[in-house]
Order: C-alpha cells, then sequence, then structure tokens
C-alpha cells in the first residue's frame, strides 16, 4: 500500500516475520534506474526468494521500487553481466567486475546483485553517483566510470540470434 505524506511517496509492506515497515521513496537527487522488464522480474524474484532481509537484499529492493522499466535499456546501462568500472567514493578505490546473480557471483571478479555495492550499481549508467547508507550507518558512494557488456553474454546472444534464424530458414524451406 502507497500513502502520499508531506510530497514523500510511503510504502507500507509486510516483512517475511510479519512485522510491517514503512519506508520513504524520496529519491533525495538518486540517479535514475532503468531496467528491461524481464530482468526486473528476475531481480524481483531473487529479493522474494531471500531467507532474509540482508542490506543488499532491502537495497536492492528500494532500487527495483524506484526502477524505470523498459523494452531495452542503453549499451551503458549496468545490467546482469555488464562489466563495471567504479569509484568507491569514501575511500578512493577503483574496483571493476561483472555484476551478476548470487550464484555466478561466486566467480573471479563477479559482483553480486544482491551485495550492497551490486543493488548499488543496477540499472545506472557511466557518470552516476549513487550515494546510500551502509550496514553500519556509515555513509557510502559510488561513481560508474564505465559499463561495458559482457563479451561472454554478447557471444551467447548472436549465437542464440543466428541458431533462430536457422531454424526459421529451415521452417521455410521445409513449405516449399
Amino acid at each position: 500500500m502507497d500513502r502520499k505524506i508531506s510530497g514523500a511517496k510511503w510504502r507500507v509492506g509486510v516483512r517475511q516475520d510479519r512485522t510491517m515497515y514503512f519506508s520513504s521513496s524520496h529519491d533525495f537527487g538518486l540517479p535514475g534506474v532503468v531496467l528491461v522488464d524481464q530482468e526486473y522480474e528476475r531481480l524481483a524474484d531473487l529479493v522474494c526468494a531471500s531467507p532474509r532481509a540482508t542490506p543488499g537484499i532491502e537495497l536492492l529492493w528500494q532500487e527495483l521500487q524506484r526502477a524505470e522499466r523498459a523494452e531495452a535499456t542503453p549499451a551503458d546501462v549496468v545490467r546482469l553481466g555488464s562489466l563495471v568500472s567504479f569509484t568507491d567514493l569514501r575511500s578512493g578505490d577503483r574496483r571493476a567486475g561483472a555484476v551478476a546473480a548470487p550464484d555466478q557471483a561466486v566467480e573471479r571478479r563477479r559482483i553480486s546483485v544482491t551485495s550492497p555495492v551490486g543493488a548499488a550499481l543496477i540499472g545506472l549508467k557511466a557518470g552516476d553517483v549513487f550515494r546510500w547508507r551502509g550496514p553500519d550507518g556509515g555513509a557510502r558512494a559510488v561513481r560508474i566510470d564505465q559499463v561495458m557488456a559482457d563479451p561472454r553474454q554478447e557471444l551467447r546472444r548472436e549465437a542464440a540470434e543466428a541458431a533462430e534464424r536457422r531454424a526459421k530458414v529451415a521452417r521455410l524451406l521445409s513449405l516449399a
């Protein structure tokens, strides 16, 4: 249930332990989040399937609530499988890795989308700065420096499209 109070939109929800919570949707200058419908659904399923509300799961859910759903996203938007380089603005450290579902994040240089950093990155584009409060209450901030499609994901997509074209040609030839 959503309620508008003093210009802020408040979301009322029920946790798995049946306690209620209230959260504000004030954006406070946060960058926009863009997700394709299929990826939005996959991420929502990850949140719903989580056995507990970790800080990363909570942040991912907040980002899904803010997300603009689209049929396609520009190439510079962080998606599952995107290779992203970013700067932790608190420490100045530069990091890079591929944003992945938790079951795929065990590989080296993968960032789980259910971690606070992964949830912060998803749906943003190069140049965006995202700020949030960490589990310890400390301020966190990252700047997206560069976004690239995972070359393996691109090859899989191209292979699937080629297989689809071959199947279409085979169907057309069988009609002749």
